[in-house]
């Protein structure tokens, strides 16, 4: 009997030594916590800001992964602050839509090596950046000018843009498209009736409405508006409605689009007459594989946003 009892405790010694031992070889205990997918954009109140960050939530998702979402509202200073918030939540790897993209990669490289980041835009040293054919978008942008223009016979106007805030600093995409849409407008009109009047930057989409009023009271003949997003585009329509009535010589461009304006666009009395229309919530979704491609394997590839481009002409074979 005391031999069988020596046998039983030998057993559970051994047992208990084994718990131990795995304990110890599993830092933590229980589950390993993956790393998380970080997102740092300019404003949750964009509705395309809303969409790339719905879809990069579902692809971490799909793939096992936490995700933490922070809006900077478009201030630099809340980007950098926005990516310390990231880094020191575990997130591995982020996207990044914002103007401090310099500051941003600077920063990382200076207190958190191995965090991926990518970019809107190309930008030096980020991992991968979405592609998007900015000089296409305005191409068609100036395009649907010309055909406008001349189905209603009109000779003489100005072009505006309206640009979020960041567009003028340098190493973000808006700023590159900013830049590439001046001169093209400049070139493409020159010898024309119609020229590049000036270009507007605004924090939100509130203050496009102001700006509107501004460029009504300071050009003689307003009557093209190249948007970069479409909150933009809407209001800028809605309150060229409101302050000139008969919109009919009037043309809002968007280098975005959604359901709702293309409702917009397929009415003819709303100056919303084109965009440049993506699925944003897939792009979204395929820059969080690349996302968590960075954690688990240490790489990323650059995204292609895929756009149509479409107007008044061809709506309603988008409807």
């Amino acid at each position: 009997m005391k031999k069988l009892l020596s046998v039983l405790f030998v057993l559970l010694l051994a047992l208990s030594l084994g718990a131990c031992s795995n304990e110890g070889g599993n830092e933590g205990g229980g589950d390993e916590v993956k790393a998380k997918v970080g997102v740092s954009t300019i404003s949750l109140d964009n509705d395309y800001c809303i969409q790339m960050n719905d879809g990069i939530i579902a692809a971490a998702k799909d793939k096992g992964y936490e995700t933490m979402t922070i809006s900077a509202f478009f201030d630099a200073e809340q980007e950098l602050a926005a990516l310390d918030q990231l880094a020191t939540n575990d997130v591995k790897a982020m996207y990044f839509l914002g103007g401090a993209t310099e500051a941003l990669v600077n920063e990382r490289n200076a207190t958190y090596e191995g965090l991926g980041i990518f970019s809107q835009g190309y930008a030096d040293g980020v991992e991968a950046w979405l592609v998007e054919d900015n000089d296409g978008i305005i191409a068609a942008f100036l395009d649907a000018v010309d055909r406008y223009a001349a189905e209603k016979g009109i000779t003489d106007a100005q072009v505006v843009g309206l640009f979020p805030a960041g567009s003028d600093a340098e190493g973000s995409q808006q700023y590159e498209t900013l830049k590439s849409f001046i001169a093209t407008a400049e070139s493409h009109f020159e010898g024309t009736g119609i020229s590049f009047a000036n270009y507007y930057i605004s924090d939100d989409a509130e203050g496009v409405s102001n700006l509107v009023e501004t460029v009504l009271n300071t050009y003689e003949n307003p009557r093209f508006f190249f948007c970069y997003n479409n909150d933009f585009a809407i209001v800028a329509s809605n309150t060229l409605i409101s302050a000139v009535g008969d919109t009919s010589e009037y043309l809002v461009y968007s280098s975005e689009g959604d359901a709702t304006s293309l409702e917009m666009i397929a009415d003819d009395s709303n100056p919303y007459r084109g965009c440049a229309l993506g699925n944003t919530y897939q792009t979204g979704y395929n820059i969080g594989l690349q996302l968590v491609n960075w954690i688990e394997n240490g790489k990323m590839e650059n995204v292609p946003a895929k756009k149509d481009f479409v107007d008044w002409t061809n709506v309603k074979d988008y409807q």
